[in-house]
């Protein structure tokens, strides 16, 4: 069992709680979960995550310049 292998970890501490039946029916029921997903690099993640808090960040900035254009238009009037 290693650090970088939690799944080995999870079957090892089942297999000495569950009937070898059920851990066979729980090993198909994971391995059926993770075909499902859709994996990528830890590191396209969190460029595309730092992308996003950027483009926010310039929303945010966006409605406050337009709150306050949208203000003095009406201050204006």
């Amino acid at each position: 069992m290693t650090a970088k292998d939690p799944l080995g970890a999870l079957f090892e501490i089942l297999s000495s709680q569950l009937p070898q039946a059920s851990l066979v029916q729980v090993k198909e029921k994971v391995n059926q979960l993770f075909s499902q997903l859709e994996l990528v690099p830890k590191k396209d993640f969190e460029a595309h995550r730092d992308v996003v808090e950027t483009l926010k960040q310039q929303v945010e900035d966006l409605e406050q310049r337009l709150k306050t254009l949208e203000q003095s238009d009406a201050n204006s009037q």
